[in-house]
């Protein structure tokens, strides 16, 4: 066990700074931009005709009904919630929803999927390596070396 007095303790600013991020640049480039015929697709949310990102009527039904009728917030396990993935399986995979072969589960988070998806791509296949367009997130990365993954530009 290392004590203070055989190694430098280490705290939150000893970390190297988090790079900058070339697709928000982007983005600031966008909002600058006046032209009114512009189309913003560097981040993939909706936005109306003055920019804003509205929280659409069925979303917040939907959010109300939640609200109503959740009776817990116990611990669903690593798969999810498994009527949520079941019910989904007929509109995402349409004739292929009975296809055993498919399954579903819940991440947190876009960015929690990938790390999920590389960790077991790389679990199948140590020597597979990600392409990535450039520019890319900065947090990808991250993501696809600590899922074990070798990253291609």
């Amino acid at each position: 066990m290392l004590t203070q007095t055989h190694a430098k303790a280490r705290g939150l600013a000893d970390l190297e700074p988090v790079a900058e991020d070339s697709l928000i640049g982007l983005i600031a480039l966008v909002n600058a931009d006046s032209r009114p015929d512009k189309i913003d697709v560097g981040v993939g949310v909706f936005r109306d005709g003055v920019g804003n990102t509205p929280i659409l009527k069925v979303m917040k039904e939907a959010e109300q009904r939640l609200l109503d009728s959740q009776e817990t917030k116990a611990y669903l396990g690593s798969a999810g919630d498994r009527r949520f993935a079941e019910l989904l399986r007929p509109i995402l995979l349409g004739q292929h929803a009975d296809d055993e072969r498919i399954l579903g589960l819940q991440t947190p988070g876009g960015c929690g999927a990938l790390r999920l998806g590389f960790a077991l791509i790389a679990k199948i296949n140590p020597g597979a390596r990600v392409f990535v367009g450039t520019p890319t997130w900065p947090n990808h990365p991250p993501i696809i070396n600590a899922g074990g993954l070798g990253i291609e530009e």
